[in-house]
C-alpha cells in the first residue's frame, strides 16, 4: 500500500478510535461503523485529503447528536481537539515523505516501510499520552464543561485553524510551493496548538483553585447549618424536658387521687414514646458517624433536622463506612442536596409522609445513593430529566435536570 492511502487510511482510523475511547469507553458497533466510514472515505480520492477529514468530522458531530438526542457542546469540542492534533501529525508526516523524497530523488521502498512505522509509532505515541494523561485530561473536560467562555473559544479557534489549514493546503496545490508551505503550517499548527494546551493548563489551575474555594465555602456553610442544627436541639431537649415535667406532674395528681390506671396510661405513653425517639435518633446518628465526608455528614443531619420540622417520617441507612466518593465532592453535595429537597417538598402534602434514604458502598469505586418518598402525583418517567419538566406547581423543572 502507497503512501497516498497508508497515511490517510491510519489517521482516520486513529481520530475515529480515540473518540470512541471518549464517547464511549469501549470499543461497540458504532466503532465498528465509523472505522468502516473512515476506510472507506480514506480510500476515496475524488476529494482532497482535508475534504476526507472534513466529512469524517461531519459524520462524528452528527453522530454525538444522535446519540444523546441533542447537541453536547462539550464532546464537540473535544472531537475538536482530537481532529487539529491529527492535522497536525498528518501535515508532519507528509512534510517528511516530501522531504525525504526531495532529498533522495524518489522514494524507495525502504523509504515508505519507514514512513510505514513512523506513522504507527506516532499513533502509539498519542495514543500512550492521552492514556497516561487521562486524568488531567479528565480535569481539561470538567474544566472545558464549566466554563462556557472557555468552550466556544477553544472551538472558534479550532474551527478558524482548521480553515486556515484548508486555505493554506488549497493555495499550496495551486501554486507548488508545498515543502515550504507545509513546513510553515506545521510550525504554525504546532505553536498554536502549544498555545492552547497552555492557556488550558492555566484555566485547570484557576478552575481547581476556584472549585476548593467553592468546596470550603460550602463546608462553612453545612458546618454553619450543622451548629444551628445542633443548638435547636438543645432548644428541643430544653422543651422536651419541660414536658416531661409537666406530664410527671399529671402523674403525680393521678397518684395522689389513687388513679393508679391513668397514671400507669402515662407512663406507657411516655416509655413508648421516648423509647421509639431514642432508637431511631441512636440509629440515625449511628448511620450518620459512617460518613466520614464532613460536607454530606452535615448535609444529611440538617435535612434530617428538616424532615422533623415538617413531622416527616425517616430512616437512614448508611452500608459500610464511606470514607471517599468518586468525582467532584461539591458536585455530589450539591446533587444529594437537590434530590433530598425534591423527596422533603413532594412529602410535605402527603397523608403519613416518609422517607427512606440508603448510603451503600457495593466496592471503592461503585456506591449508590437512594432516596425513596410517597407522591400523589402521577409522573411520567419518559420525562422526568427533561428539562423543564415538573410536577411541582409554579416551578421551573431545573432540578433534575442540574443534577444531570
Amino acid at each position: 500500500m502507497n503512501l497516498e492511502l497508508l497515511i490517510p487510511i491510519s489517521l482516520s482510523i486513529g481520530i475515529v478510535l480515540l473518540f470512541n475511547t471518549y464517547q464511549f469507553k469501549r470499543m461497540n458497533i458504532v466503532s465498528i461503523i465509523n472505522i468502516c466510514i473512515a476506510f472507506i472515505l480514506s480510500l476515496y480520492n475524488g476529494i482532497y485529503y482535508h475534504e476526507r477529514y472534513l466529512l469524517l468530522l461531519l459524520v462524528l458531530v452528527i453522530e454525538v447528536i444522535v446519540i444523546n438526542k441533542k447537541i453536547i457542546t462539550v464532546d464537540i469540542a473535544v472531537l475538536l481537539i482530537i481532529y487539529l492534533f491529527f492535522v497536525l501529525d498528518y501535515n508532519i508526516l507528509l512534510f517528511l515523505t516530501h522531504l525525504v523524497g526531495t532529498i533522495a530523488g524518489k522514494i524507495t521502498k525502504f523509504d515508505e516501510f519507514l514512513i510505514g512505522v513512523l506513522i504507527i509509532v506516532s499513533l502509539i505515541v498519542v495514543y500512550l499520552l492521552l492514556k497516561n494523561n487521562r486524568n488531567k485530561i479528565n480535569k481539561i473536560i470538567e474544566t472545558i464543561k464549566h466554563n462556557t467562555i472557555l468552550l466556544k473559544t477553544i472551538i472558534s479557534v479550532v474551527l478558524i485553524l482548521l480553515f486556515s489549514e484548508s486555505l493554506i493546503l488549497f493555495l499550496v496545490d495551486i501554486y507548488g510551493i508545498r515543502e515550504l508551505v507545509q513546513g510553515f503550517l506545521i510550525a504554525f499548527l504546532g505553536i498554536v496548538t502549544g498555545m492552547i494546551l497552555l492557556i488550558l493548563d492555566y484555566y485547570i489551575v484557576m478552575y481547581q483553585e476556584k472549585v476548593q474555594y467553592k468546596l470550603q465555602r460550602e463546608k462553612y456553610i453545612q458546618q454553619e447549618k450543622y451548629l444551628s442544627a445542633l443548638e435547636k436541639s438543645y432548644q428541643d431537649l430544653r422543651k422536651a424536658r419541660h414536658d416531661y415535667q409537666n406530664t410527671l406532674l399529671a402523674i403525680q395528681g393521678a397518684i395522689n387521687e389513687k388513679n393508679i390506671l391513668e397514671a400507669e396510661n402515662y407512663l406507657k405513653e411516655i416509655l413508648k414514646q421516648t423509647n421509639n425517639d431514642t432508637k431511631n435518633e441512636a440509629k440515625i446518628l449511628f448511620n450518620l458517624n459512617k460518613i466520614k465526608l464532613s460536607g454530606i455528614r452535615n448535609l444529611l443531619a440538617v435535612k434530617i433536622k428538616k424532615m422533623q420540622e415538617f413531622g416527616i417520617k425517616y430512616t437512614m441507612e448508611v452500608i459500610d463506612d464511606i470514607d471517599n466518593l468518586p468525582g467532584d465532592i461539591v458536585s455530589i453535595v450539591r446533587i444529594i442536596g437537590i434530590l433530598v429537597d425534591n423527596a422533603i417538598e413532594a412529602s410535605q402534602n402527603q397523608d403519613n409522609p416518609q422517607i427512606n434514604l440508603a448510603l451503600i458502598k457495593y466496592n471503592s469505586k461503585a456506591y449508590s445513593f437512594s432516596i425513596v418518598n410517597k407522591i400523589n402525583k402521577k409522573v411520567e418517567l419518559n420525562k422526568i430529566i427533561e428539562r423543564g419538566y415538573t410536577t411541582k406547581e409554579n416551578h421551573t423543572g431545573l432540578g433534575l435536570d442540574n443534577v444531570l
